[in-house]
């Protein structure tokens, strides 16, 4: 895989084993693009969403979802892996 995709992670078990999904990074500021089918979990029951940067959690949030287009994008802060930007993709 790209270094720039990235797995998602609960902060509270029992999903200590990690969210059902992935994303890729976008930006430098640490912005990631995964399906919001992947967080709606993390959303109904309030738990921590992190996303794991090498043997690290790093703590994130959700900064944009939409149901209808099962897109979300979330930021963690101090994550570590190269973006995938696109030219016309500005976060």
């Amino acid at each position: 895989a790209h270094p720039s995709v990235v797995r998602l992670s609960s902060t509270r078990p029992p999903l200590s084993g990690g969210l059902p999904g992935s994303g890729f990074v976008i930006t430098d500021q640490g912005h990631v693009v995964t399906n919001f089918h992947v967080i709606r979990l993390h959303l109904n029951a309030g738990y921590g969403l992190a996303v794991v940067d090498g043997n690290r959690l790093k703590p994130a949030r959700v900064v944009w979802r939409s149901e209808g287009y099962d897109l979300a994008i979330i930021q963690a802060a101090g994550l570590r892996r190269p973006s995938r930007a696109c030219s016309s993709v500005r976060a």
